[in-house]
């Protein structure tokens, strides 16, 4: 009966540690969310090769900028890896609901892809995991730096 508990435990304890052991790190990361008539729309995408990132900004407030990419520091990325395990998203994997009783909501998708080759996917469209909206303002207020350097840096310059 022991063993069948340890074993059980031991179970349960995989998918969390297939995302956030060492060694497994993100290298794609992709995070749109629809909101409402589109006006907040964003996208952002983080993306690892060599152990060099690059972050790209897509902003329907600022359509007329396109997609905006830079560079960003590998601690930006810890930091985002530790965000994703503090709101245990690996859970959150496989998630597609939507609630088409809702004219005019939210829409969101999210997709990361680790080093180890494990992935979350998920969508909701008027519709979230528990969790979600702690996840979403913690986030923004992670890439907010971000997206204010690379809208200023972007933005035409007036003679």
């Amino acid at each position: 009966m022991k063993r069948i508990l340890l074993f059980m435990a031991f179970l349960s304890f995989l998918p969390f540690a297939a995302c956030s052991k060492p060694g497994a790190h993100i290298i794609r990361f992709n995070y749109h969310y629809d909101g409402t008539i589109g006006g907040n729309s964003h996208w952002y995408k983080i993306r690892v090769e060599n152990q060099k990132a690059t972050f790209t900004l897509e902003d329907m407030q600022h359509f007329q900028l396109g997609e905006i990419t830079d560079s960003v520091s590998m601690d930006f990325v810890k930091d985002l890896e530790n965000l994703c395990i503090k709101h245990k998203v690996w859970k959150w994997d496989g998630y597609k609901k939507d609630n088409p009783f809702v004219c005019d909501g939210h829409g969101w998708s999210l997709y990361i892809r680790y080093d180890n080759d494990k992935s979350v996917d998920a969508y909701g469209m008027n519709m979230s995991p528990k969790g979600y909206w702690e996840f979403d303002r913690e986030l923004h207020e992670l890439f907010r730096p971000l997206c204010d350097r690379l809208l200023q840096s972007a933005a035409p310059q007036e003679d």
